[in-house]
């Protein structure tokens, strides 16, 4: 018997990408889920984008008065009716089978904890190496048993993430560590027993925003050695940041000089060399 799922996307400032997310839903060869947008209080007309959609998906739209991400989905999941949660960001894409793949693999077996992975069939060189390379990180992590997650998009059965506690709450958090709540929840699902399956079947695509903003580069590397990191020392202690909010993107970075790059290049290179040897 099918379970009915709650995606639950967390936003701020994001009426630019979220309809487009929606829009995917909308779409969906199988409409067993409902839809819960979770806003941080968002400045533009993110809550009006979302209802407007309340006429061709099933969707709740709460103002949670708070911008921290995992508050947010933690308050999502509180307001949640499936037995499965899903947990996905604004800027993300899925495909019209997104949700029925789900069911197909819940079928099979009940998972406590689904990881999907990147969807490869994507255009441009980059986003494919990208999101090539992101699998093969989730291939390793699921074979050395360490807690690396795509973070985008997480499924958990609705009674278990709540067993475990949810999303660990910090401080105010207008920026945060890169994956933090995410690999620290999965520590805790692991400290359970419990191996996240990882589901081919399942698959999301994201937004390239960051990668244009601050450059395809940078961000590839930065993202690179985070996993390598976790992949090899369970942890990461890297001073990597990830804002949320889409009203981030819609501003000009400034554009570093080349012999601060080349500085940056030269320490994470040597950080590589640390963590390999």
């Amino acid at each position: 018997m099918k379970s009915k799922l709650s995606i639950i996307i967390p936003t701020l400032n994001e009426s630019k990408h979220l309809p487009l997310l929606l829009k995917d839903l909308s779409k969906q060869t199988n409409r067993d889920f409902e839809v819960i947008v979770v806003d941080g209080d968002s400045d533009d007309d993110t809550r009006s984008v979302a209802e407007g959609f309340n006429k061709t998906i099933q969707i709740t739209v709460i103002n949670a008065h708070k911008r921290h991400l995992s508050y947010q989905r933690n308050l999502g999941a509180e307001h949640a009716k499936g037995d499965y949660v899903v947990f996905i960001d604004a800027d993300s894409r899925v495909r019209r089978s997104f949700v029925n793949s789900i069911f197909r693999v819940l079928k099979k077996q009940k998972h406590l904890v689904i990881l999907p992975v990147f969807d490869t069939n994507v255009s441009g060189v980059a986003e494919k190496t990208l999101f090539s390379v992101t699998n093969y990180m989730l291939d390793i992590s699921q074979l050395l048993r360490l807690p690396f997650t795509p973070g985008a998009c997480l499924i958990f059965e609705k009674h278990f993430f709540l067993f475990v506690g949810g999303f660990r709450i910090t401080k105010k958090q207008k920026k945060k560590k890169l994956f933090p709540e995410d690999v620290d929840i999965l520590k805790r699902v692991l400290a359970c027993g419990v191996i996240p399956y990882l589901a081919s079947e399942v698959k999301f695509s994201f937004s390239m925003r960051r990668f244009k903003k601050e450059g395809f580069l940078k961000v590839f590397t930065t993202y690179t050695l985070s996993a390598i990191n976790m992949l090899t020392r369970g942890k990461m202690d890297f001073d990597i940041e990830y804002r949320m909010g889409g009203d981030y993107y819609k501003r000009r970075l400034r554009v570093d000089k080349k012999s601060d790059l080349v500085n940056k290049l030269k320490t994470m290179l040597s950080r590589v060399k640390k963590i390999l040897e």
